[in-house]
């Protein structure tokens, strides 16, 4: 199936990439996070995120989008004031707002 072509997916219409596909993004960007209540806390992650691959995606510039996540994430100290730290989890698509580029059909 073709990317441009209309996936059917637990009945509703969906745009995208077949199940599988994988994408690597890198990211530079500055987390920001504040406890709100004893274990509780608020974060909010800002990035600007690029890739070496050329996307399958016809988004043009202006596409914008919104995803519901469900994450974990793993810290390791590794010296004063440094940290590692891996998140993983689930991201779901809430809405699209698509802006095709202008040679596209």
């Amino acid at each position: 199936m073709a990317y441009k072509q209309i996936q059917l997916q637990r009945r509703k219409k969906s745009l995208g990439v077949p199940a599988g596909y994988r994408e690597i993004w890198n990211y530079k960007g500055r987390w920001d996070e504040r406890k709100i209540r004893k274990g509780l806390w608020i974060f909010k992650f800002g990035a600007t995120k690029s890739r070496k691959s050329r996307s399958l995606g016809n988004f043009g510039v202006g596409t914008t989008g919104r995803w519901k996540i469900v994450a974990i994430q793993d810290i390791k100290k590794v010296g004063r004031g440094k940290y590692k730290t891996l998140m993983r989890g689930f991201k779901k698509p809430v809405f699209f707002k698509v802006r095709r580029p202008k040679n596209s059909y």
